[in-house]
Parts: C-alpha cells; structure tokens; sequence
C-alpha cells in the first residue's frame, strides 16, 4: 500500500488546481451532466466501497453516496478538498490528500471506481492507469470521463497556450489521450475490458465577460497564467478569450458546447 503524499512532479499542478477553491464548485456545476452521465453508468450500490480519483470539490463523491455507497475522495489539491469537506460534511464521504499514481489503499479494497475530468490531467497515466487497477477487486467497475481532442474545453486552453510558460521538455503525455480508443487501448487495455460512448456539456454564461471572470477567478490553469502576466499581457489574455468565447454568443448568451468521452471498463 503506498502511503499518502505528493511527489514533486505534482507539486505545482496541486497549486495550480489548489487556487481555485471554493469557487471550482461553479465550474464544476457545469460540468455536473458528465459528472451524472458517469455515476450513472458506474451504477453504485449501497454499502459498495467506491473510490472517486481527482475528486476537485467532491462533485461526483457526493453523487456517488447519494446513492448509497461508501464513497472516498482523493486529491493533490488540498484547496480543492478544503471545499469539498465544506460541502460533504453530512454525507460521511472519506477524503484525503492523495495523487492518482500512489493511492494510499490496500489492493482490490473497492469494488468500484470514478474520475471525472481528473485522472486524465495526470503527468504519468501509465502509472495512474495501474493504480485504478491495483486498488479495485477482480470484475470491479471503472467509470472515466475525459475531453475529447477537439473537444472546447481543449481548444479554449489553446488560446490560454501563447500566454503561459513553455511546457517542460519532454511535455507529458497529453490529458486528452483519455478521449481516444487508442489512449485508452494504451493505459486500461491490459489491466480492464472496457466500452465507451460520448458525451456533451455545455458552458454557459450570459456574455463572454462573465466567462473570462469566472475562468480568471476559479478556473486554477486559466488563475495561474493570467497572475503571471504584467497588467497589459493580461488585458490582451482577457481579450484573446473574451474573442473566443463570443464566438459562442447566442442571442440568449454565451453557450459553448464540451465533447467528452466517458469509458465503462471492468478489471480483469
């Protein structure tokens, strides 16, 4: 069993993530119908141990017990944990600091798992992929979901990328290789037989500020870039995504659409 800690690769993404708080809970309330698409499809049980990896502000712990199950929440981000207690407190959901690739549990110790939008922004799948396995018992379920490609959520952070720092060379695998049959192939073919069917959330605000201000303030990767800019390199990332998110303007508001994929496996 290894024991709870942060390795220093996730030092500065636990911060990163950690910055938005409380606040993430908006973004995650928008991005409940994949949350929900997932649990559904995990189908938990009373008195089931269920593990819900990248937990952010606990959104999909707190589906999960809602439905009976024990649920357990990990996270690099204590911020994002500090908010999930705040809202989990009466639903007795365990939650503990804890990275994807060395969960702190004993082997075949759940009889399911979930990550939503979580486990895929690990800098070692491989590693994460691996653990998923270790920690659920033989025929136990996994339920994942993840960006596609082409997905806006994807492309958004494109605009971000000409603001941020170069990435570390080698860069680590790309997030959205969960989103594909061959990522997947790849991470939980050898561990779990598994299925999967798409899926679309929608971001929507009343105009593309209100998007920039709630991105700016809760959203950590959006946080951290803009903070690292002088005052006139963040008004032109403010435009830059200002610019895109119009291009989602409806005449009832902003309304842009996210494609994911939620994969179904089974361990071996």
């Amino acid at each position: 069993m290894a024991t709870a800690s942060i390795q220093p690769f996730n030092e500065k993404a636990a911060l990163v993530w950690s910055s938005g708080g409380y606040g993430y809970e908006i973004i995650a309330q928008q991005c409940l119908p994949g949350i929900v698409h997932a649990v559904d499809r995990l189908d938990p049980r009373p008195g089931e141990q269920v593990i819900d990896v990248g937990t952010g502000t606990g959104r999909a712990a707190r589906e999960v017990a809602a439905r009976g199950a024990r649920s357990t929440g990990v996270d690099i981000a204590e911020g994002m944990l500090t908010a999930a207690r705040a809202q989990t407190a009466q639903q007795g959901i365990d939650l503990r600091l804890a990275a994807a690739e060395a969960l702190p549990f004993e082997d075949a110790a759940f009889d399911k798992a979930i990550s939503t939008f979580g486990v895929m922004f690990s800098v070692q799948p491989h590693v994460a992929a691996s653990e998923l396995a270790r920690v659920l018992r033989p025929g136990g379920r996994l339920a994942v979901t993840a960006w596609t490609p082409d997905s806006n959520a994807v492309l958004m952070r494109q605009e971000l990328a000409p603001f941020a720092p170069p990435p570390p060379d080698p860069a680590p695998p790309a997030p959205w290789a969960w989103g594909t049959g061959k990522g997947l192939q790849e991470y939980l073919g050898a561990d779990f037989d598994f299925e999967f069917e798409t899926g679309v959330l929608h971001l929507r605000y009343p105009d593309a500020n209100a998007f920039w201000h709630t991105f700016v303030d809760v959203f950590g990767p959006v946080k951290a870039v803009a903070d690292s800019l002088d005052t006139d390199r963040r008004e032109e990332l403010a435009a830059a995504l200002r610019r895109w998110a119009d291009g989602f303007r409806s005449n009832c508001g902003v309304s842009i659409p996210c494609d994911y994929v939620l994969t179904v496996a089974h361990r071996k």
